[in-house]
């Protein structure tokens, strides 16, 4: 191992990271420190063929355990001196997995000092009170607020007050699904994975400042997007749509092939297609605009029936869509859901909204989904390293 590597690796501890959507699997390895960025190793991302409609969850088992297997023997091969993996952590996103927020309070009848006691006796009343999910299929519960007298506080206990309120985020995933997945990991990594949501990857990000507390958050993956409203860096509201990259592109490929469609799709939004072949797909793309304004539209006013959307949008998607769904959120007019009755301000989640937070072994590691991961894990390990 080069004495680069060896810098890489001291005083670190090594973490494996899987991503779970819909239609694709990812896994990254990162080395992370006490109180620094996140150091990405390796990273790959294997996508379920654009043109399977049928068996999904069965494709992607194939695909998550390639990539597994892939970067586990990529890893002993690239760092054979290097320090074993001594975590993995399971990043399951919709539908596989769903999640909620909830709030539970406290009101004392006297000032009362808080201690850990109180925090951890609502966290477990939130826990036994729960109904909408089965018990045996939560695989996440955390705590991700505390507030005492109404005031948000990282660190509650030992401040005196009148009340304590607890938020947390509770998830559930098919007890089937979370095994096989489990066991891919085990069998490639030889570590029990810790799970976690997509929603708490979105409550990661807001923590550590790289989305605001108030925003809309698109993740737009295989089969479906995921739409969520995020207020005072809480998720209050979600809505599934059954539209993602494929469905997309099937649109606007008719009876081309998606595979090619889609480099074609990069090209026109990048402005560099001017052939017959582009022509076609950038006439196909805006005659799917007004359907797909539609699609999105209605879930974005189920939202905001409740309480209007942020306008600060944060996209989430393939690549190769990225810059055409930037334009899309942006000039399709759905002011009628937002805050402030004007378009959405999108900011598009990629490579180079990490830097700060995430260093990469190679510029060519721009899978966004990953590095939101290491912004998780980093985060929640910093107790551990």
């Amino acid at each position: 191992m080069s004495t680069q590597h060896a810098d890489v690796f001291k005083g670190g501890t090594v973490v494996a990271v899987a991503d779970v959507g819909n239609a694709s699997a990812g896994v990254a390895i990162f080395v992370l420190k006490r109180h620094a960025p996140a150091h990405l190793l390796l990273a790959a991302r294997q996508y379920v063929p654009l043109g399977r409609t049928e068996a999904t969850l069965e494709a992607l088992y194939t695909e998550c355990g390639a990539v597994i297997e892939q970067i586990a023997k990529e890893y002993a091969v690239k760092f054979p001196g290097g320090k074993r993996v001594q975590a993995v952590h399971l990043i399951v996103h919709s539908p596989w997995i769903r999640s909620k927020t909830v709030r539970m309070e406290s009101v004392f009848a006297d000032e009362t000092i808080v201690r850990g006691g109180m925090i951890s006796s609502l966290a477990r009343s939130i826990l036994a009170q729960e109904h909408e999910y089965e018990h045996a299929e939560i695989v996440e519960k955390s705590i991700i607020r505390t507030e005492v007298n109404g005031y948000v506080t990282k660190k509650p206990e030992g401040k005196r007050g009148n009340s304590l309120a607890v938020s947390a985020l509770l998830s559930a995933c098919d007890v089937s699904l979370r095994g096989r997945l489990e066991d891919m990991v085990l069998l490639s990594f030889g570590v029990h994975p810790v799970i976690h949501s997509g929603a708490a990857v979105l409550n990661a990000l807001v923590a550590q400042g790289i989305c605001v507390e108030d925003a809309t958050v698109v993740d737009m993956t295989g089969e479906s997007t995921c739409i969520t409203s995020i207020r005072s860096g809480l998720i209050v509201g979600e809505q599934i749509v059954p539209e993602g990259v494929h469905s997309i592109v099937r649109r606007v490929a008719g009876t081309g092939l998606p595979e090619e469609t889609l480099a074609l799709i990069r090209m026109v939004s990048d402005g560099r297609g001017d052939d017959a072949a582009c022509e076609a797909v950038k006439t196909a793309m805006s005659n799917s605009e007004p359907e797909l304004a539609r699609l999105f539209g209605e879930p974005c006013a189920t939202l905001a029936a409740k309480r209007r959307l942020p306008n600060q949008l944060y996209l989430l998607t393939h690549p190769d869509l990225m810059p055409w769904f930037t334009q899309f959120f942006s000039r399709i007019d759905f002011a009628q859901c937002t805050l402030t009755l004007q378009p959405y301000t999108v900011l598009p989640l990629t490579a180079r909204v990490f830097d700060a937070a995430i260093t990469l072994s190679s510029p060519s590691m721009q899978d966004s989904g990953l590095l939101a991961d290491g912004i998780l894990v980093n985060s929640s390990m910093q107790d551990e390293i």
